[in-house]
């Protein structure tokens, strides 16, 4: 299962734990593939090497929220 299917299906469950925030780690730099990724229901994309700048700024926009 890669991480569309899995975003999809946490999305589907009932309850507070649908919402749990998702971010997406990718390889993927094209954001056409970043816009499938949000589709599915992820909160965010941090691509691949990952940095701690990073992974700092998506969980600034989650918590921002």
């Amino acid at each position: 299962m890669d991480g569309i299917e899995a975003t999809r299906r946490i999305r589907k469950i009932s309850g507070d734990n649908a919402m749990v925030p998702i971010i997406g780690l990718t390889a993927e730099a094209f954001k056409e593939r970043h816009k499938l990724f949000k589709e599915a229901g992820m909160d965010n994309i941090v691509t691949k090497p990952v940095t701690l700048e990073a992974l700092k700024a998506s969980l600034q926009v989650l918590w921002a929220h």
